[in-house]
């Protein structure tokens, strides 16, 4: 499988999208690739190489529901866009513009450089785990030692190990990242033993390398969205238009509606730069943040257990689950939310004892913290209402995206480019 097209998203974020796109443009001339390029950009309504509001005019003509496809390329519920983080509405557009291809989607705070390892043949990964190895560091410059020098990164090298694992059976691959974390919250430090040595500098800093030891085809659900290629031959389900953690909400996504689908990982850390540089809140890493994400992987996760595996019942079971009123719906959630919560409690205790002589006292701290929040927050009224969007309006996001499930193969082939 032969990977043509590198695509960019972004939301009006000019330099940086035009330093990542000079890094692989310049790649793609000195080895002689014939790439093509293309941006989706939500910034305006014209922004990008490719416009989502000419594909909504399509397929409005089309005879589809402009609510419907509003919402899926746009980020638009009840006719308002708000301040919603869109970028899953930007991925969906390109799946519509580039379908029956294979491509790599790029984040715009992406640079061609990496680190990596070659080492290992392939490897199968059949736990419900992250493969990756994961390494942190004291200083950005310290970070940026690691990345190779730029002549010895090939992008016909990177491309190549993409096509691999998309000829293995994989739907999607992803590479690896190095530099800024791209976590939305710290709280998942608390979990990866190889932070004790940089603790403190971890929960500051966002700085990290995540890698797999060789190329890897893996039945876990994680997916970050970086720097990634699609198998878009088949049908892939839609992006969850709106909200942080879209491409977690689409590894979820895969694996309930296709279980058989796998996700593979090349051994390459690309550069993720974000400018300004961040950094995390202070304290944030004992939080409980509940977002739309969570939300949606939530639902997916109860109904991974129990559906056959197809768009349509997941959908239906979605606008099921949604259309109901409040109190209902935040009855269920809330029950399903508690359900997972406490054994990620109990395994952060049993981290707390398994550790107890090499961990550093602030980590075992927040964990605490951690613990004592969590009890706080399911006691709390605030349990389960997303902090990013409105009860009502996560009830009416999730009947759109059930209906988009039902509809995204119809979409998909009736649109002719």
């Amino acid at each position: 499988m032969k990977i043509f097209t590198l695509a960019w998203i972004s939301k009006g974020r000019t330099k940086i999208l035009e330093r990542s796109i000079n890094s692989f443009s310049a790649k793609i001339k000195n080895e002689n690739l014939g790439l093509s390029t293309c941006v989706v950009d939500s910034s305006t309504d014209n922004s990008g190489t490719l416009s989502k509001v000419k594909l909504v005019d399509e397929l409005v003509k089309n005879g589809f529901d402009p609510e419907l496809i509003r919402f899926a390329l746009l980020g638009e519920i009840n006719g308002k866009r708000n301040d919603w983080i869109d970028t899953g509405s930007n991925r969906n557009a390109l799946l519509l513009y580039l379908a029956g291809k294979a491509f790599m989607s790029i984040d715009d705070d992406i640079v061609c450089r990496w680190a990596r390892i070659t080492k290992s043949p392939l490897s199968y990964n059949n736990k419900d785990y992250d493969p990756a190895l994961i390494r942190f560091y004291r200083d950005r410059a310290e970070c940026i030692n690691e990345l190779l020098p730029e002549a010895d990164c090939c992008l016909s090298e990177l491309l190549r190990a993409h096509e691999q694992l998309l000829d293995s059976k994989c739907s999607v691959s992803m590479s690896g990242s190095i530099g800024d974390s791209g976590f939305g919250s710290p709280r998942p430090l608390l979990m990866i033993p190889s932070v004790y040595e940089l603790y403190d500098d971890a929960v500051r800093n966002r700085l990290m390398k995540r890698i797999v030891s060789g190329p890897t085809v893996s039945a876990s659900p994680l997916f970050m969205g970086m720097c990634v290629a699609f198998n878009n031959q088949e049908c892939l389900p839609p992006f969850f238009p709106i909200g942080r953690n879209q491409d977690g909400v689409f590894g979820n996504t895969i694996r309930t509606c296709c279980p058989n689908s796998l996700i593979g990982h090349v051994p390459f850390a690309l550069f993720h730069d974000p400018q300004p540089s961040r950094e995390y809140v202070q304290g944030d890493v004992a939080n409980i943040n509940f977002r739309i994400s969570e939300l949606m992987n939530l639902l997916l996760d109860s109904i991974c257990k129990i559906t056959r595996p197809q768009y349509m019942a997941v959908g239906e079971l979605l606008i099921a689950l949604a259309k109901v009123n409040d109190e209902n719906f935040l009855c269920t959630i809330r029950k399903l939310y508690k359900q997972q919560l406490e054994p990620y409690k109990h395994r952060l205790m049993d981290i707390i004892d398994r550790d107890r002589f090499i961990a550093p006292k602030n980590w075992r701290q927040d964990v605490l913290k951690c613990i004592n929040n969590i009890d706080e927050y399911i006691r709390s009224d605030n349990f389960c209402i997303p902090v990013d969007i409105t009860l009502e309006e996560s009830r009416q996001a999730i009947i759109l995206y059930g209906r988009l499930l039902k509809e995204w193969e119809n979409i998909r082939k009736r649109l002719k480019f």
